[in-house]
């Protein structure tokens, strides 16, 4: 079993960090199952000083071992990296695939105790569902290293959804024989992945929504190095090939999206996704979906803070107390 995700630096992220790994540290998850990429962008003028350098000092000190990727963020560039660095897992083995803002909930059981509920049923995907967490009066606070992390998000509210149309669905868990596309919002099945993580012309939109074209990533995935052994609609029939399964059984995904630095990672998204490109045609969009950042940004900006009192928004308060109680997450001696 084995755990991936991709940790921001400049967001808030040295503050969300110990409250990841603590999560996913009870859960089960090893230290050396866990498969995180460091992003910083050295161009970026108003993050606070020194935020990569403390980042990866939490790292450090829980003996946790990361890639980094200094640069522009970008939703291809990321997918690319993933694929290369999710080599590294058995292809039998379960990977939980997260961002560092998400933590799942499989209840009172551990991860190992869902997935092999899971394995029992033949599945080999998990799907969740976002719940997001937000401050009791909706501010965009600091995140603090005290109280827990459940305590100063005590509401749960449908935000995504309800403001900026985002897809409220993700892909929790898969087998090492499957991938998710960009966002992690869907399994690729294998008679689309050759296509899918394929390449596009420049100028031209490609199968991940890009509009600048794409990078040939088909033979970073499993589907390239085991295309034999999957299940096609042109084959006869065979249990032994590999299909995809979903679990009976979807997740919560608790999302602790909406604290201090949401407005800057949003704003910096948008002027990416929306930013002219070298291979595009002269203000063309680099992605089709800078609409649904567009949208999630004047939504922070029309008010600073989310409004907890909208009846849209449905927010509540939900247990502050996690249901799990693992073993307490010990970091490792210098």
């Amino acid at each position: 079993m084995w755990l991936y995700s991709l940790l921001a630096a400049d967001y808030e992220g040295a503050g969300l960090l110990p409250h990841f790994l603590d999560h996913y540290i009870k859960l089960g998850i090893k230290r050396d199952h866990m498969l995180l990429i460091v992003n910083h962008n050295p161009s970026h003028t108003d993050v606070p000083h020194g935020s990569l350098a403390t980042l990866t000092r939490i790292l450090d000190s829980y003996g946790i071992d990361y890639t980094h990727w200094l640069g522009q963020y970008s939703a291809d560039a990321h997918l690319k990296l993933k694929l290369q660095v999710l080599q590294r897992a058995p292809v039998q083995d379960w990977i939980i695939i997260v961002d560092s803002d998400e933590f799942h909930d499989f209840g009172t059981r551990t991860a190992a105790e869902f997935l092999q509920q899971a394995d029992a049923q033949g599945a080999n995907w998990v799907k969740g569902l976002f719940v997001d967490r937000v401050s009791l009066n909706g501010s965009l606070t600091a995140i603090k290293p005290r109280p827990s992390i459940w305590e100063q998000y005590p509401l749960s509210c449908d935000i995504a959804w309800r403001l900026a149309h985002a897809e409220p669905l993700k892909v929790a868990a898969f087998k090492g024989y499957l991938r998710s596309g960009v966002g992690n919002h869907g399994i690729i099945p294998p008679p689309m992945a050759k296509i899918y993580f394929g390449p596009a012309k420049p100028g031209e939109e490609s199968a991940r929504y890009g509009l600048c074209g794409a990078e040939d990533l088909y033979p970073y995935t499993p589907y390239y190095t085991y295309h034999h052994l999957y299940r096609m609609s042109a084959r006869q029939p065979n249990p032994h090939l590999w299909d995809i399964v979903e679990a009976n059984t979807t997740i919560k995904v608790h999302h602790f999206k909406w604290h201090r630095g949401v407005e800057r990672s949003v704003r910096d998204r948008l002027a990416h996704y929306r930013g002219d490109d070298e291979q595009c045609v002269a203000g063309q969009p680099r992605f089709k979906f800078w609409r649904e950042s567009e949208r999630l940004m004047k939504a922070i900006t029309s008010r600073g803070a989310v409004d907890v009192t909208s009846l849209q928004l449905k927010c509540h308060r939900v247990d502050a107390t996690h249901k799990f109680k693992g073993k307490p997450a010990q970091q490792s001696k210098p």
